[in-house]
């Protein structure tokens, strides 16, 4: 419970504190499917943020996750987060399956709607995405992850082509947790679309800010969109507000 409130909190030193306090609670009990679902759930969102390289944390994350499902296959969060690595992994449908599991065995895991409505605008279902961010509101109106669901609604936009509603989204997301960087991605991409190119290069400081090390190959590497045109658009997006 100390982990989990250490990840919400987004900070790069409360994540090194919440992988202490996992590892001993592993340590504690090996069979502990919650403890490496949450794991595998911080180091997704350390790639998500910029601060992991992809491609060993996703491997690790994957092994926790799926451990956690073989530990407890009745714990939601185990398929929660499972269904959170694959989407890091562009399996974007296996992850719609694996929130369901999740959902199944807790009807009210508010979280594990939103990230479903995640995946299902990464496969080009925008509309359907946004059901699902609805039913995470519904369930949970001033949870913490009021800036997530705000992200999930933007990145939902984004897919069915509605830049200005993305934007509006965006920049919502940004009031409600200004510390995800994934929200000021967001924002550049919409707004270079739409026109908007002096707000999308502002907000491309803002990334680099967050995110120095950003590029447009970290960019191009990271797309959790499984359609072209969607991936396309991303680049496009940010070479138009000035990303190399």
């Amino acid at each position: 419970m100390r982990a989990l409130s250490c990840v919400n909190s987004r900070s790069q030193n409360d994540y090194a504190m919440a992988r202490e306090l996992l590892e001993r609670a592993i340590e504690l009990d090996p069979a502990y499917a919650q403890a490496y679902a949450l794991f595998a759930y911080m180091l997704c969102l350390e790639v998500l943020y910029g601060w992991k390289p992809r491609e060993i944390a996703l491997a690790r994350a994957l092994e926790a996750a799926q451990k956690a499902v073989v530990l407890d296959s009745e714990d939601a969060w185990a398929h929660f987060a499972l269904g959170f690595v694959y989407c890091m992994i562009q399996r974007a449908q296996e992850a719609v399956f694996e929130q369901e599991k999740a959902l199944a065995l807790n009807p009210n895991f508010a979280l594990a709607y939103t990230y479903q409505g995640a995946a299902l605008a990464y496969l080009g279902r925008g509309e359907d995405a946004l059901l699902k961010i609805d039913a995470s509101e519904r369930l949970s109106p001033r949870g913490l992850f009021q800036g997530v669901n705000s992200l999930c609604r933007a990145v939902a936009h984004f897919t069915a082509g509605r830049y200005l509603d993305a934007i509006f989204c965006a920049r919502k997301s940004i009031l409600e947790s200004p510390d995800i960087v994934t929200s000021y991605r967001v924002l550049v991409v919409n707004c270079a679309l739409a026109g908007e190119i002096d707000e999308a290069r502002a907000a491309l400081e803002m990334v680099k800010r967050l995110q120095p090390d950003v590029s447009l190959r970290w960019i191009a590497e990271s797309v959790l969109w499984t359609r072209e045109r969607e991936q396309q658009n991303i680049i496009k997006g940010f070479r138009l507000a000035g990303l190399e």
